[in-house]
């Protein structure tokens, strides 16, 4: 009896790992949870002091994607694991940012055919002085010119099932020739975090 309950559990376990959601995870899963899926090491990062909380980098995931380099996961003593951001770094990158916009534009095909369509914000800032096409990355550098999309699930449910409030990509440049690529997934008890975190200095007022 005792060794078919542990065989139930075992499959339970595999089942779950089977039907998580983005790289093998499953949102609300505590950090336990979290570490018998990534495994250990779980480096610990400075927390967004806006948000209560931890944040972690772990060294692999369930499920890997090739582009991503590096992966936070952002887990609450209440709620669980809450958000993940997956990281892609692009160095010595031409002023044109050919090669950055062909792996954004080729992430945002990949969601698209699993969530649906995203809004796409892809624009210069009107009279900014980077409008050649080789100021590409200045442009994105100085902050005239944005390269993002979201997707923002009505009733906190995305089209494949999962309980998301949103997801995002959007490109952030630490030079004139590096960025980075990065997606976000946001489960809605992130928010309900958020607003937690800004009760908690209101009362301190």
């Amino acid at each position: 009896m005792k060794r078919f309950v542990i065989v139930i559990n075992m499959c339970l376990i595999v089942s779950s790992m089977l039907f998580a959601g983005p790289f093998g995870l499953e949102f609300g899963w505590t950090y336990d949870e979290v570490v018998s899926a990534c495994g250990e090491p779980m480096f610990e990062v400075e927390a967004d002091p806006g948000v209560s909380g931890m944040l972690y980098e772990p060294e692999s995931m369930p499920k890997r994607h090739q582009s991503f380099d590096s992966y936070i996961l952002f887990v609450d003593h209440e709620y669980g694991l809450v958000k993940i951001v997956a990281s892609e770094d692009f160095s010595y990158v031409s002023g044109y940012g050919y090669e950055l916009v062909d792996e954004f534009d080729k992430l945002e095909r990949q969601l698209s055919s699993v969530y649906g369509e995203g809004r796409r914000y892809d624009f210069l800032y009107p009279d900014s002085i980077w409008d050649r096409p080789s100021d590409f990355m200045m442009s994105l550098y100085f902050g005239d010119r944005s390269l993002a999309t979201y997707w923002v699930f009505e009733d906190d449910v995305a089209p494949n099932g999962d309980e998301l409030a949103c997801i995002a990509i959007n490109v952030v440049v630490t030079s004139s020739d590096s960025a980075t690529i990065d997606l976000t997934y946001e489960h809605p008890n992130f928010y309900v975090i958020q607003e937690r975190s800004d009760a908690e200095d209101v009362s301190a007022l």
